[in-house]
């Protein structure tokens, strides 16, 4: 009885989890479109796919184990990115 009580507290956790990231990533991606709507309107003359393609490799932590650089998790790159929009906003 317990054990099949906690096997269903697991499941419904990672189930949990898998939207959660989901949610991040359509977040993040909902960032992306309204970032390049804006500066289309803004700035017509640059590439606002490439723009954003190029920040967001940027979006790295050091590995330590690894010796390189890692990517981010998607809650953290989101975070940076937000924070970045915003910066990008208040010049226009």
């Amino acid at each position: 009885m317990l054990g099949e009580c906690i096997r269903i507290l697991f499941q419904i956790y990672l189930i949990i989890k898998k939207i959660k990231v989901m949610t991040v990533q359509q977040n993040l991606g909902k960032l992306e479109a309204s970032y390049i709507v804006w500066m289309e309107k803004h700035n017509r003359d640059r590439d606002a796919g490439y723009i954003w393609w190029e920040r967001i490799k940027d979006c790295q932590d050091w590995s330590t184990k690894e010796r390189t650089y890692v990517p981010m998790s998607d809650t953290k790159t989101l975070g940076v990115m937000r924070k970045w929009v915003k910066h990008q906003k208040s010049f226009g």
